[in-house]
Parts: structure tokens; C-alpha cells; sequence
């Protein structure tokens, strides 16, 4: 296994023949995955570095925030997905 690390965000990892890149914003926040050139995952932030989505397989998962930090995670028709909030 091999491990770049490129313009300081982009890990490219590869095993056997398989190429897999994780990309990262300026504040160092994982925004995408792709492998062979294919997107697996991509993930939204507010300017404070929180994530507020995720979306994986085209299932969208959105995370909802209080001051005191993650309240739950829902899905896009709004249904709860963890249990945070029961």
C-alpha cells in the first residue's frame, strides 16, 4: 500500500490496482472519495468546519447542529437515521 499526499489535500492511497483518493478542503475537511476515478462519497461544511451533509451511494444523510454540538442525523425526507435525538 502506497500512500501520497499531494498539494496537501489529496491522499491518494492505492492497492493493488485499485486508486483511491481522498480529498480534502483548505480547512482540512474530507469533501470527496473517489476510487478508480469514480465518486464513492462527498461530504458539505459550514464555515465553521461542521459537516452538514454527507452522501454516500445517492443517500444524502444531513446533520443538524445545536449550540452544544450534533443534535441528529436525518435523511431527505426528514426522518432521523441514529437516535440522537430520541
Amino acid at each position: 500500500m502506497i500512500i501520497k499526499l499531494r498539494l496537501l489535500r489529496l491522499v491518494r492511497k492505492i492497492v493493488d490496482s485499485h486508486v483511491v483518493d481522498y480529498d480534502y478542503n483548505t480547512s482540512v475537511c474530507l469533501v470527496s472519495v473517489t476510487e478508480d476515478g469514480n465518486l464513492k462519497a462527498e461530504s458539505g461544511y459550514d464555515p465553521f468546519g461542521r459537516r452538514l451533509w454527507k452522501e454516500v451511494s445517492g443517500h444524502r444523510i444531513y446533520f443538524l447542529y445545536s449550540d452544544e454540538g450534533l443534535v441528529g442525523e436525518f435523511d431527505e425526507y426528514g426522518t432521523e437515521v441514529n437516535g440522537l435525538c430520541s
